[in-house]
């Protein structure tokens, strides 16, 4: 007889608390981008309430976890979580609004581009970046 998996609304919230911590996010910030109010998303990860299908579908996209493992903790559903972290911020801009999706794309390149400007070495072997002409 196969064995029934049972859902644990405890041990999903803190599956959801470590993702969140391992990314450095705050509540707020997961609230606001799965659309709720950051007491009923701090509710679900101290496991005081369940949380719909699409809050469930929403965070395990947001996080890069399969919802079999949000839900069941099965160690195969930790296959789709997202270890890159150019992969974490690209679901990020796929939330975006069209005008924030295009700022962040403008400041990344900005970044990038000032990053792969020429660098020099001092005598001491600190590194520093050579003045533009």
């Amino acid at each position: 007889m196969a064995q029934t998996k049972s859902y644990n609304r405890l041990m999903a919230g803190n599956r959801l608390y470590e993702r969140r911590k391992q990314l450095g996010w705050s509540r707020g910030y997961v609230s606001e981008k799965v659309g709720k109010v950051e007491k009923y998303y701090a509710d679900i990860e101290r496991g005081s309430c369940g949380m719909s299908i699409e809050t469930l579908i929403a965070l395990s996209e947001l996080y890069g976890l399969s919802m079999d493992y949000i839900i069941y903790g099965d160690p195969e559903g930790r296959e789709e979580e997202i270890t890159d972290r150019g992969e974490a911020v690209m679901n990020i801009l796929k939330r975006l609004d069209p005008a924030e999706y295009e700022c962040c794309l403008d400041m990344m390149l900005i970044f990038a581009r000032r990053a792969e400007k020429p660098r020099e070495q001092n005598a001491a072997g600190d590194v520093r970046r050579q003045n533009p002409a």
